[in-house]
């Protein structure tokens, strides 16, 4: 309070406090009284009881009314009258007057109500008087879940705000604060367990009294009913990891990645991903990291122009995605309203041969790839099969036709020719211990296209699983020349000729064998012994005369059929050749054109008969005698 003694009997009833200044001696720091109260005491002397805020306003300004030396009062002439209604006398800076006595405020202040908002982030700290807020060191704030401080939280930062004429504190909580007191879920969850503790010199009134060490059970506390939300997400396709930051401390407990949808735009899930798994990892209270399900990830890496770049990575998620630590469920995220993501990471990883198989049966060619590759990109030329890491004998593939779509897994089949070139080499691929491939950089791509990490010769991979031919070959067709006595024979696969038997192959001018006229090939057929799938024949003169001595046979296409019994050859892992169900024609004939020259003639006179000798086999019913001559030397 505040006391005036005046000359005169003052009407109380008639002050107004507006009209009276407190200041230094100097008047260049001052204060105007604004809402204090007179007490009606009609006297000499004048009570005035200044209000919390007169008092809060004065005690916060430095270097006014903190003692004797600088507490003086001016006041208007209006200040007051007396009972005649007469205005007192100004007081001025001229006869300004200096405070007879100060008494200091000794009172220390008092702590009398304690609040906390989680919701808003706000502490309030109700005091007796004001305190001067540049004292408060909220660094020595403890939140503590009992008296005995089994679990506490001391503030590390803030900001404080005076309301009230500064007996309110208003103290804005900081994030981490905010977090730690969250993820303490024994701690000011309720009344019961929310406790906070100033220690002495936690700050001062403007009277430099210390506020007293203090234990107070909180008064009210509105717990938190704020729903989390989703910060911002990153996706590193290289390590296959998303990343979650949310907006507070989250139940990881309660993440379940099956709630996430990928999708190529922010409207609509026409070109998506549903997550199926995963492994989470909580490495911040508020930050999840996600390693996809390997499928997941494949999926995504499968996809049209999903996930490709940040503009084609979007995320949805509905409620039940996550929960935070007092367990109120997500924001979701509707597919109508999907998220961008913060930061996109491509794939530049340069996808790797893992392990192949090789089934020469089947000709199937099987590739395994650490992550999903694009078979259009595929260059076989680029593939080397070999016998060792060190070879004898190799080939690069010329033809590899794909039978799989793109994946990690890609089934190719091997070309008739390259089989057969396969198959001809003694040394290659006869075992698992006699196959490996090689590859060059650019022999594939993956779905990001990044060309694949060569695989040198030197270094070449072994094959994991090797299938040998089992399939028997079959006779595909033949060509037959009587004018050069050659027979083709073309198989379906790579044949051993030293395992020929002539004897087991037959001649018909018709394929009914019951009416048949037929010749076995004897072993005076010639060959070379080869490994290929085409065995070229020369048929002996004495073979071929017989042939041509069969009238019918092997004189038009129309009747020439062959028919190659089984066990007549071999291919090279010695499967006979398949039975075929008939004698087949040939898809080239070419009849003898060579005319017969006549090599000898012996004439019996006793006999009366000449033996002509031709050089081949001749029509003795097409002879004309009358062209024979019969003429000495």
């Amino acid at each position: 309070g505040w006391c005036a003694l005046p000359s005169d009997v003052i009407d109380a009833s008639s002050g107004i406090v507006r009209f009276i200044r407190l200041q230094d001696s100097t008047s260049n720091i001052f204060y105007d009284l604004m809402d204090s109260s007179i007490v009606l005491l009609n006297s000499h002397i004048i009570s005035i009881l200044l209000s919390q805020n007169d008092l809060y306003n004065v005690n916060s300004i430095i270097g006014l009314y903190t003692n004797i030396n600088n507490s003086y009062i001016t006041m208007q002439a209006s200040a007051f009258n007396d009972y005649a209604s007469r205005d007192i006398i100004a007081i001025t800076n001229d006869n300004v007057i200096q405070a007879s006595s100060f008494i200091a405020d000794a009172v220390v202040p008092q702590l009398v109500d304690f609040s906390i908002n989680l919701n808003q982030e706000l502490l309030n700290l109700t005091f007796t008087e004001a305190l001067n807020t540049s004292t408060i060191r909220l660094s020595q704030i403890s939140l503590q879940s009992n008296t005995t401080n089994s679990i506490a939280v001391s503030l590390s930062g803030g900001s404080v705000t005076a309301v009230s004429n500064g007996r309110i504190l208003v103290i804005q909580l900081i994030r981490y604060d905010i977090d730690n007191l969250k993820t303490n879920i024994t701690l000011a969850t309720s009344q019961d367990n929310t406790f906070i503790y100033l220690p002495q010199g936690f700050g001062l009134d403007f009277a430099q009294n210390e506020i007293p060490s203090t234990l107070r059970q909180v008064d009210v506390i509105i717990n938190d009913t704020v729903r989390p939300y989703l910060l911002e997400f990153e996706i590193d396709l290289n390590s296959g990891v998303v990343l979650f930051t949310f907006s507070e401390p989250i139940d990881i407990q309660t993440f379940t990645s099956l709630s996430i949808t990928i999708q190529s735009h922010s409207n609509s899930s026409l070109n998506s991903i549903a997550l199926t798994g995963g492994n989470i990892t909580q490495i911040a209270n508020n930050i999840v990291r996600l390693l996809l399900e390997p499928l997941d990830l494949l999926d995504i890496q499968l996809a049209t122009d999903l996930a490709t770049s940040q503009e084609t990575t979007y995320i949805s998620f509905d409620s039940n995605f996550v929960s935070d630590v007092i367990g109120n469920s997500i924001l979701p995220l509707s597919v109508a309203s999907a998220q961008l993501v913060a930061s996109f990471t491509s794939d530049t990883t340069p996808p790797r041969l893992v392990s192949f198989s090789l089934d020469l049966d089947t000709k199937m060619l099987n590739l395994l790839f650490d992550e999903i590759v694009n078979t259009g990109t595929l260059v076989p030329s680029r593939f080397t099969l070999s016998d060792a890491r060190i070879p004898l004998q190799y080939i690069a593939l010329t033809n590899l036709d794909s039978i799989s779509p793109n994946n990690i897994s890609i089934n190719f089949v091997i070309s008739e020719n390259d089989f057969n070139i396969i198959t001809s080499l003694d040394q290659l691929a006869i075992s698992r211990e006699t196959t490996f491939i090689s590859l060059a950089y650019d022999a594939i791509q993956d779905m990001s296209s990044n060309a694949i990490l060569a695989i040198p010769l030197a270094s070449a991979l072994q094959v994991s699983t090797f299938t040998l031919d089992d399939t028997n070959p079959m006779l595909v067709n033949f060509s037959i020349s009587l004018d050069d006595l050659s027979l083709k024979l073309t198989f379906s696969e790579t044949v051993d000729s030293s395992t020929l038997v002539p004897s087991l192959i037959t001649l018909y001018n018709s394929i009914d064998l019951l009416i048949a006229d037929s010749f076995n090939l004897t072993s005076n057929t010639i060959y070379n012994f080869t490994l290929s799938p085409v065995v070229q024949l020369v048929l002996p003169p004495e073979d071929a005369n017989v042939i041509k001595g069969i009238r019918n046979l092997a004189t038009s296409i129309n009747n020439t059929f062959i028919y190659v019994s089984p066990g007549a050859i071999n291919d090279t892992f010695s499967n006979p050749l398949a039975r075929s169900s008939s004698p087949i024609p040939p898809y080239l004939f070419i009849p003898d054109t060579t005319m017969p020259s006549l090599l000898s003639s012996t004439l019996d006179m006793d006999s009366g008969i000449i033996i002509l000798l031709f050089t081949e086999t001749i029509d003795a019913l097409s002879f004309n005698s009358n062209f024979v001559t019969l003429k000495s030397d």
